[in-house]
């Protein structure tokens, strides 16, 4: 890891613009493959507790309001299971 001097302000401003593209593009991916999870439980190719455990696996399991009951631990589909699934649904 190179270390930017804040001195360097045209330099540290440049390091900050870079490393919040890439936060950017690591928010539209966390997004997509929410997206993704919803439609598979939608169509049901996942149970709901599929999905939070998905949910949990990306960390977006923060977002979900928390739940009284405890989830059933059981899912129909494992995780890469559901996502081959999707894949191949045209």
């Amino acid at each position: 890891m190179v270390l930017i001097s804040k001195h360097d302000e045209e330099q540290y401003r440049q390091y900050v613009i870079a490393q919040l593209r890439l936060v950017h593009m690591r928010v539209r991916l966390t997004l997509n493959e929410i997206e993704m999870i919803g439609k598979a439980l939608k169509g049901k190719l996942i149970e709901p507790d599929a999905a939070v455990e998905w949910l949990q696996h990306i960390g977006a399991l923060d977002y979900l309001l928390p739940v009284e009951d405890e989830l059933p631990s059981t899912a129909v589909m494992s995780v890469p299971d559901a996502a081959a699934a999707i894949a191949s649904v045209p």
